[in-house]
C-alpha cells in the first residue's frame, strides 16, 4: 500500500475535513468493510463494466495505495493486483463497491473473480489464497518480526536531461546526502534510528551510515510521465553502487515537484505487522519526521487519529501529535496503542510494564519510555470492555526524544483506543489535574459503565481511579438550543426555539426531572424588553440515563423595535442539588422588520439641449422620473410641471411609480411667435400625496431658438472626377466644381473665390461664385498638360469667403502618361531543340517607360512584318520559322496605356547561317 502523506507534513494540510465529514467517511469504512476470510465474498462493482469486458479468475498479490488529494473529500484508496507469475505491465486495478475487505492490503495474496477491460477488473468475489502468510496472527510473531535492525538503503535522486535552473530548482548535492544520512541514522540527535531505538527500548534500530547506506544517484528524466515514483525507484535501484539485496526498507528522496512532478511530500507502502518483505518509501523532503512516518507505514501502522466522541470514528485522521504517525512536525515518538500493536512490551523485562486492568481501584503509571529499572509502576494500562476495542492508558513526559512533543500530552492520562488487529490508534482524551470541572479530570464511558478519574500527576507518575458499573455516576448534562439564533422580518411572527436536554448519567442512575426556567428578554444594552413575551411549552422535562428530552420556547413580539435581543434559560435537577445537572444557555433574536425609507426621486430630461433653426426641427422633451424609495414603501404619485418663459404641453402630468421603478412623459414646447434666443426650462416633480419636501426633485433642459436670423454653415465643395488617367493630351477632361451654400434662409447670398493649388497650370471658368442659401453653382477647371512630364499630379480647389469658417475645399488627382517606352535592346535569336522539333529562341533586355509613366506592360513580336505574339516575358520561342529564307524578327515595347515604342529591337536569323542583330532603325510600326 502506498500512502501519500502530503496532507500532514506541509503547513497547509490537505486533511482539512470537517469533523462531520471525517466521521461520515469513517462510518462508511467501519460499516462496509468485512473480514477477508478463506471463503469468497460477493462484492459488486461501483459501476457496470463495459459490455466487452471478459470474465476472469486471477491469483496474485495486492498493492494498496492511499491517495490523499488536495480536496480531502476526493482522497481515496486504490487497489492493484500483481498476477501470479506476471510481468510488471500485467498489473490491473481492482474496482469495488463501497469499501474493500478490511484486511486487503499490500502483500496480501488473493484470488479474485470479475470482469476485465482496459487494465481494470470489476471484482465480484475475492478470497485469500490457501497458505497466505502475509499477516501474522499472534503478538509473539509480530514482536519477533518488528524487532532487530531494520537495514535501510537511502537514495538521493537527481534527474538527467532536464534544466533544473529553468524550473527554479537545484540538483541535490553531497550535502543533501549527508543530511539524509543524519536524518536516518544519527545515533544521538533525533533521527529515524534514535527515535525507534528509544521508543522500542533498544529493540528496533535503523543502523547505517552516510558512507555505506546513503547514495546520490541519477535517473533519466521522462517529460511524458509526471511523478512516476515507482519507475524512479526501479531506476534508482539499477543505479545503486551497491547491491540492494538484504535491505528491509528502501527510502527514495525524489526531486522537487518542478522536476519530478510529485506534488505530495511523502509516500509509503503500508505493510502488515510481522511482514519481512522489503517495503519502499518516497519523500520530497529530507526530514527525520517524514522518514520515520513513512517507515512506520512500512512496519504496518496507519495514522494516529483523534476520536473525542469515542464512537470509533476518526474526527481528525492525523490529529494525535503525540505519535510519529500524526501531524508533522514536532519531534516525538509513539503512543501506547502503536507500541502494543507491534508487541514491543512482550520482552521479559517489559512484560510487567503493560498491565491489563480487570477490576476497579487506584493505579499509578510511570511516564511512557521510562527505563525498566527506574520505576516499578507500569507504563501502559489496558482495559478491554465487553464491547471490544481496548482502552490504553499512558502518561507522557517531555523528556528524551519526546522533548519536542506538545505539552498537552504531559498534563495527565492519555486515553487511547485501538487493538492489535487494527492499524490505527485513536486518541479519545487527555486528562489533567484541574478539579474545577469534572470534564477536565474525569472520563466516562456510559456504554461500558467505565469511569476513569485522574487523582494526581507529577514528573514521576500519574495516579488514576478506575471504576466499573454498579453505581450511579452523574454525567455532564448537555443542553442544545435549536436554532440558537434567528431573525424575524414580520412582527406577527412567533419565533420558536427547541431545547434538547441530554442526560449523560450512567445506566445505574434513575430518571432526572429537569426544571426549565425562562429568563427575561433583554436588548443589546441589557435593558428589559417588555414588548417581547416568552413562554415555555413544558417547564419540567423528565429524561432517563443516556436519553434525551425536549421542550419548546416561544416568543411573542408585540410592537418591539428593531434590534438584537437575548434571553436566558436555566436547566436544573428539580429533585436534588446535582451540579452536573445544572446548565445555563442563552438564545438570541434579531428583529429586522423592514420600514419605508423615502428617497429623493431622480429626474432626467432628454434631450438635455437642442438648437432649432426651423420650427419643423423642434423635438419634444422626455422627462423620466425614478422612484428611489425602499421596497417596503407604497407607490408614489408625482405631478410634473414646467417652469419656463415658453409654454409647453405635458402629455401626462401625473405619474404613479412603484419603488425602484421609472416612468416618463413627453413635453412639447410652443415656439410660435417666440423671439430667437436661449430658453432654460425647469421640470418640477412634486409628491401630490404627502407634500414632503425631500420627496420632490427637478430636471432641467435648454432650447436655443434661431428661426429668424442668419445661421451660416460651411459650404459643401465637390470636385468631379476625383481622379483621371490621361494617355493622350486630347483625352484630358475638365474638372467640374460644385459649391453648395448651406446657410439658412435668413442669410444673404455668399460670394466665394475659387483657387487651385497644383503642380500644373489651370484655368477656372468662373473664379468667383455667387450662391444663394440652399442652392448650388457649378463651374469647370481645365488643367494644362502640354509639355508636362509624365507623372501623377494632385490638385486642391479652395473656396474662400471673407466670413470666418465660411470656406471649404476638395481634392482630385491626375496621372499623365503620354510618352512611349524605349525599344528593347539586346535582341538575340538562337536555334533550340532537337531535329524535327526545333524552334528559334528569342530573348531581349527589358525596355523602360518614362519616369512618371505607367510602366512597360508587354512586348509585341513580329517576323518578317507579321505579328506573331504578345508576351510580358523577356523571351519567346518561334516554332514556325522559315528554314529556307531569312527570318527578320522585330520586338516592340508596349506600356500600360497602350503606347508602343517608336522603334523595335531586331535580329535576323537564317537556318544554318547564324543571326545578326541591330538596334532600332527609327522606323516605328504604325499603331
Amino acid at each position: 500500500m502506498d500512502h501519500d502523506d502530503s496532507s500532514k507534513f506541509p503547513s497547509t494540510s490537505k486533511e482539512a475535513l470537517t469533523p462531520s465529514r471525517q466521521k461520515n467517511r469513517g462510518k462508511t469504512w467501519l460499516l462496509t468493510m468485512g473480514l477477508l476470510g478463506t471463503l469468497a465474498q460477493p462484492i459488486w462493482a461501483v459501476a457496470a463494466p463495459p459490455e466487452h469486458a471478459n470474465a476472469v479468475f486471477m491469483d496474485g498479490e495486492v498493492t494498496m495505495i492511499h491517495i490523499d488529494e488536495v480536496i480531502p473529500e476526493k482522497s481515496r484508496f486504490a487497489y492493484f493486483l500483481h498476477p501470479k507469475g506476471g510481468k510488471v505491465e500485467d498489473v490491473v486495478e481492482m474496482i469495488f463497491e463501497g469499501e474493500p475487505p478490511k484486511h486487503l492490503r499490500t502483500g496480501k495474496k488473493v484470488k479474485i473473480k470479475g470482469r476485465k477491460a482496459k487494465g481494470k477488473v470489476w471484482v465480484s468475489e475475492v478470497a485469500a489464497l490457501d497458505g497466505d502468510s502475509s499477516t501474522s496472527t499472534t503478538s509473539g510473531n509480530v514482536a519477533e518480526a518488528t524487532t532487530g535492525d531494520r537495514k535501510t538503503i537511502t537514495f538521493v535522486i537527481n534527474m538527467t536531461g532536464v534544466d533544473y535552473g529553468a524550473q527554479g530548482a537545484s540538483p541535490y548535492t553531497q550535502t543533501h546526502v549527508t543530511n539524509s544520512g543524519k536524518a536516518m541514522h544519527d545515533p544521538v540527535a533525533f533521527s529515524v534510528n534514535s527515535a525507534y531505538e528509544e521508543a522500542s527500548f533498544g529493540q528496533v534500530t535503523f543502523s547505517g551510515s552516510t558512507a555505506t547506506d546513503v547514495f546520490l544517484v541519477s535517473v533519466p528524466y521522462d517529460p511524458g510521465e509526471a511523478c512516476a515514483y515507482r519507475t524512479i525507484a526501479t531506476q534508482a535501484d539499477s543505479a545503486s553502487p551497491v547491491s540492494v539485496n538484504g535491505y528491509r526498507h528502501k527510502m527514495y528522496v525524489v526531486p522537487p515537484k518542478a522536476i519530478s512532478g510529485c506534488g505530495w511530500l511523502a509516500l509509503g507502502e503500508v505493510g502488515s505487522y510481522g511482514s519481512t518483505s522489503t517495503r519502499k518509501s518516497w519523500s520530497t523532503r529530507i526530514d527525520a519526521i517524514a522518514f520515520a512516518h513513512e517507515l512506520g507505514h512500512n512496519i504496518g501502522w496507519h495514522h494516529a487519529a483523534t476520536d473525542p466522541d469515542n464512537d470509533g470514528l476518526k474526527n481528525v485522521e492525523y490529529g494525535d501529535t503525540s505519535d510519529l504517525m500524526g501531524y508533522c512536525c514536532s519531534k516525538r515518538k509513539l503512543n501506547s496503542v502503536h507500541i502494543d500493536q507491534v508487541g514491543w512490551f512482550d520482552r521479559a523485562d517489559l512484560q510487567d510494564k503493560l498491565v491489563d486492568v480487570t477490576g476497579a481501584g487506584e493505579y499509578s503509571l510511570a511516564p511512557l519510555g521510562t527505563a525498566p529499572g527506574l520505576s516499578s509502576d507500569p507504563q501502559i494500562l489496558r482495559i478491554t470492555p465487553s464491547t471490544g476495542r481496548p482502552y490504553y492508558l499512558s502518561y507522557r513526559q517531555r523528556i528524551g526524544l519526546d522533548a519536542g512533543m506538545s505539552s498537552t500530552y504531559a498534563t495527565g492520562v492519555n486515553i487511547h483506543r485501538g487493538s492489535e488487529t487494527d492499524n490505527w490508534s485513536y486518541l479519545v482524551k487527555v486528562l489533567k489535574s484541574d478539579f474545577s470541572d469534572s470534564n477536565l479530570y474525569e472520563f466516562h464511558d456510559p456504554t461500558n459503565n467505565l469511569t476513569i478519574m485522574q487523582l494526581e500527576n507529577n514528573s514521576n507518575f500519574v495516579s488514576v481511579d478506575i471504576s466499573f458499573g454498579g453505581e450511579c455516576v452523574a454525567g455532564d448534562t448537555q443542553v442544545v438550543l435549536s436554532p440558537n439564533s434567528q431573525e424575524v422580518n414580520v412582527l406577527t411572527q412567533t419565533p420558536s426555539y427547541v431545547m434538547t436536554i441530554t442526560n449523560n448519567d450512567t445506566a445505574d442512575c434513575g430518571d432526572t426531572d429537569y426544571q426549565v426556567s425562562l429568563g427575561t428578554v433583554k436588548d443589546s444594552l441589557g435593558n428589559v424588553a417588555p414588548a417581547i413575551t416568552s413562554s415555555v411549552q413544558q417547564s419540567v422535562v423528565t429524561v432517563g440515563p443516556q436519553g434525551q428530552g425536549s421542550t419548546t420556547v416561544t416568543l411573542g413580539l408585540g410592537e418591539v423595535a428593531n434590534g438584537a435581543y437575548t434571553f436566558g434559560l436555566d436547566v436544573a435537577d428539580q429533585n436534588v442539588n446535582e451540579p452536573m445537572h445544572f446548565k445555563q444557555t442563552t438564545g438570541s433574536l434579531n428583529v429586522n422588520v423592514a420600514v419605508c425609507q423615502i428617497g429623493t426621486p431622480t429626474v432626467s430630461v432628454s434631450p438635455a439641449s437642442q438648437v432649432v433653426t426651423n420650427v419643423s426641427q423642434l423635438q419634444p422633451y422626455t422627462v423620466t422620473v425614478t422612484n428611489t424609495d425602499s421596497s417596503t414603501c407604497p407607490s408614489s404619485n408625482w405631478s410634473v410641471g414646467l417652469n419656463s418663459s415658453l409654454s409647453g404641453a405635458i402629455a401626462n402630468p401625473a405619474l404613479n411609480i412603484a419603488p425602484g421603478a421609472s416612468d416618463s412623459t413627453s413635453v412639447t414646447m410652443n415656439v410660435v411667435g417666440a423671439v430667437d434666443g436661449v430658453y432654460p426650462m425647469i421640470f418640477d416633480v412634486v409628491d401630490t400625496d404627502t407634500g414632503v419636501a425631500t420627496h420632490a426633485a427637478q430636471g432641467s433642459a435648454s432650447l436655443e431658438l434661431s428661426v429668424n436670423s442668419c445661421v451660416m454653415g460651411a459650404p459643401t465643395v465637390e470636385l468631379n472626377p476625383s481622379q483621371q488617367l490621361v494617355s493622350q493630351v486630347s483625352d484630358l477632361q475638365a474638372y467640374m466644381l460644385k459649391v453648395t451654400n448651406n446657410d439658412n434662409a435668413f442669410c444673404d447670398a455668399s460670394s466665394w473665390s475659387v483657387a487651385v493649388a497644383s503642380g500644373l497650370g489651370s484655368t477656372v471658368e468662373n473664379p468667383t461664385l455667387n450662391v444663394t442659401p440652399g442652392n448650388s453653382v457649378v463651374t469647370t477647371i481645365m488643367m494644362q498638360v502640354v509639355g508636362v512630364a509624365d507623372g501623377t499630379y494632385s490638385l486642391t480647389v479652395m473656396v474662400a469667403d471673407t466670413e470666418p469658417g465660411h470656406s471649404g475645399q476638395a481634392g482630385a488627382s491626375l496621372q499623365l502618361d503620354v510618352q512611349a517606352p524605349t525599344a528593347p535592346s539586346g535582341v538575340s535569336a538562337q536555334l533550340t531543340g532537337k531535329r524535327r522539333n526545333q524552334s528559334v529562341q528569342l530573348s531581349w533586355n527589358q525596355a523602360s517607360d518614362s519616369p512618371g509613366g505607367t510602366g512597360v506592360a508587354s512586348y509585341s513580336i513580329y517576323r518578317n512584318g507579321e505579328l506573331l505574339s504578345s508576351t510580358s516575358n523577356l523571351n519567346f520561342k518561334d516554332a514556325n520559322f522559315s528554314t529556307t529564307n531569312e527570318n527578320v524578327y522585330e520586338v516592340y515595347a508596349v506600356d500600360q496605356v497602350g503606347h508602343i515604342s517608336s522603334t523595335p529591337g531586331s535580329v535576323t536569323y537564317s537556318y544554318g547561317g547564324g543571326n545578326s542583330s541591330k538596334p532600332g532603325n527609327g522606323k516605328g510600326r504604325k499603331k
